[in-house]
């Protein structure tokens, strides 16, 4: 493995000694927060912001801060927007954050005082470098955690947020040991993203912190502090003549009721949009989504490529957005040596994203076989947060609430384009019998998953050559699934798959039904997500496209949903561009441009 994969993507933890539930850097040689924490946030950061009277207030209320360190700001602004039932979305970024096993620690401790925080320790996430976003307090809030400088996450956010921000907390270790995080230019980007009369408060009273802010456009005051320490900083942003952020739409349509199609309507119907999803058959859950057990498992690469990074960004999101519908992971899942994972792949893998908390773990071959009940050859990676999923129970889950109209039986064909609101085509590779995107190069695969009988049935889900997964039934296993470019007879595919279980396991397996369905890829093969572009590379207003899920869908799904509800309410998306890149609609329109068309695409 590369030097420069683990740089650029795995971030190394703060160094830190904990006294209680008060940790104090090593590296800055600076405590955290005083000995009366809670307080501390409200007298320095809560009230100088005015956020007691904010809360009162309708709307989300969105609060950014530099320096997430033990999460207490979050956790005592989180308690007071629970306290008045209002939305909060808190957007927090750290360049060496707590490592996750420290921060569970403090957590398990603090939590009896706050108890949010015995949610946000299972949500917290590991330190992969980039956005995390978690949805905690039954949805009311929302937490975007960029593990990585602030300069990066500030671009990133001008970039895609607008002006929203109410309110900043600065919160980085003191100016003199940590010069980056208060240069001026850092203060610049700060205002470029706050709403008019948008408030500021820091910890500081450095006049150089001071003046920054007050070039940024900020009107600063200080804030008297005694017996504490003498004084703060708190400020409200005057600078004038700039644009507000763009509100979100009223009203959108889905086309298509599969996982892709449930997940973005969800994620838009939790942001006050109306939904209507359209489905051409006569029930949700259709195409690939019609599986009744596939699984959750991130695939993950480790040679710091976009795919690598979209992938582990993905089975991330979706493994936490899962717990929020309720659906906790029952058994886990091993990742065995097969195919091109070889076994000194797996253990780069271990290598490369193990430091990063205990979400994968390397197991020996005797821990391999305890979890898994069955006899292996190799060691093993043992995914916690992994499960089989009843994909069409899951649709339906997510297509129950009250934001979202479900209309079946409307054929792709009789929808216009375009629309005065947002129109997202998730309906596979049908998703190009719309003139704006017949350039898209989709194609289907064909693939059959088979309920077998077994004598001894897994304990856990298996990945290797395929899946097994423990049935939903005792002494049952769903294995799977081929890939067929063109399709099967349905005895060759059941026989195909009896050969993905282990050979100890052959004898006595008998296959009792299965389920066959489409995958939709694209021509490279990863997920088509986001806005839907002319010849001239222009984007055709309020169509969207997520599709060509592939293999993956279960954990492209809940990530694509949520990227681009953000992306059409206006909110900045938890994907850096690389990711957004990777999966945009103008890779065709570029390389078309070089080599024609593929794939029946057409311009």
């Amino acid at each position: 493995m590369r030097p420069d994969v683990a740089d650029s993507e795995c971030i190394g933890p703060a160094r830190v000694r904990v006294e209680g539930d008060s940790p104090y850097s090593l590296d800055y040689q600076d405590i955290y927060h005083s000995a009366d924490a809670e307080r501390e946030v409200e007298r320095v950061f809560i009230g100088p912001c005015g956020l007691t009277e904010a809360v009162r207030q309708p709307g989300t209320l969105w609060v950014g801060e530099l320096g997430f360190g033990s999460g207490l700001n979050f956790a005592v602004l989180a308690a007071l927007c629970m306290q008045h039932n209002r939305p909060l979305h808190l957007v927090s970024c750290d360049a060496a954050p707590l490592h996750p096993q420290t921060f569970a620690d403090i957590a398990q401790k603090r939590s009896k005082r706050l108890p949010i925080y015995a949610e946000l320790a299972q949500a917290y996430p590991p330190l992969i470098q980039g956005w995390h976003r978690r949805h905690l307090a039954g949805g009311l809030i929302t937490l975007s955690l960029y593990w990585g400088d602030a300069q990066s996450a500030l671009a990133h956010l001008s970039t895609h947020a607008g002006r929203r921000f109410h309110a900043w907390f600065l919160d980085g270790f003191a100016p003199d040991r940590n010069t980056g995080m208060w240069a001026p230019e850092l203060m610049t980007k700060l205002g470029a993203v706050c709403a008019p009369n948008a408030t500021v408060a820091t910890f500081t009273s450095a006049g150089r912190v001071r003046r920054a802010l007050d070039a940024a456009g900020f009107a600063m005051r200080r804030v008297d502090q005694r017996p504490h320490k003498r004084e703060s900083l708190a400020g409200i942003y005057r600078a004038t003549g700039q644009a507000p952020a763009r509100q979100g739409p009223r009203q959108a349509t889905v086309v298509g009721a599969g996982l892709a199609g449930a997940c973005v309507a969800r994620a838009l119907a939790e942001r006050a949009v109306a939904v209507q999803v359209l489905e051409a058959g006569d029930a949700a859950a259709g195409g690939a989504s019609s599986i009744p057990l596939s699984m959750l498992h991130g695939r993950l690469l480790a040679d710091g490529s976009s795919e690598a990074r979209l992938r582990c960004h993905a089975y991330l999101y979706s493994s936490h957005r899962l717990r929020t519908l309720g659906i906790l992971p029952d058994t886990g899942a091993l990742q065995v040596p097969a195919g091109n994972m070889t076994s000194q792949r797996l253990r780069d893998l271990a290598e490369h994203y193990g430091p990063t908390g205990s979400w994968l773990q390397p197991l020996d071959r005797l821990e391999g076989q305890q979890r898994m009940g069955w006899a292996l050859e190799h060691d093993s990676l043992w995914f916690p947060d992994s499960q089989g999923l009843d994909m069409p129970s899951l649709c339906k889950r997510l297509l129950d609430h009250a934001g979202i109209e479900f209309i079946p039986n409307t054929p792709v064909d009789a929808i216009a384009t375009p629309t005065e609101h947002p129109l997202i085509l998730a309906a596979a590779s049908a998703s190009t019998h719309f003139p704006a995107t017949r350039y898209l190069e989709l194609s289907d695969v064909h693939g059959q998953v088979d309920m077998v009988t077994m004598e001894t049935p897994p304990l856990a889900s298996l990945l290797g050559n395929g899946y097994v997964t423990p049935g939903q039934t005792p002494r049952t296993a769903a294995v799977g699934s081929t890939y067929e470019y063109t399709p099967w007879d349905a005895s060759r595919a059941t026989e195909a798959n009896l050969q993905r279980l282990p050979e100890s396991q052959r004898a006595g397996a008998q296959s009792i039904g299965h389920a066959r369905a489409t995958r939709c890829v694209s021509s490279d093969r990863l997920p088509v997500v986001g806005d839907v572009y002319d010849q001239n590379h222009v984007c055709v207003p309020n169509v969207h496209v997520l599709t060509a899920l592939g293999s993956m869908g279960n954990v492209y799904s809940h990530y694509a949903g949520e990227v681009l509800a953000s992306q059409i309410c206006g909110e900045f998306p938890p994907a850096d561009e690389s990711i957004s890149e990777a999966w945009s609609s103008l890779r065709f329109r570029r390389r078309q441009a070089r080599r024609g068309y593929r794939l029946g695409a057409q311009p």
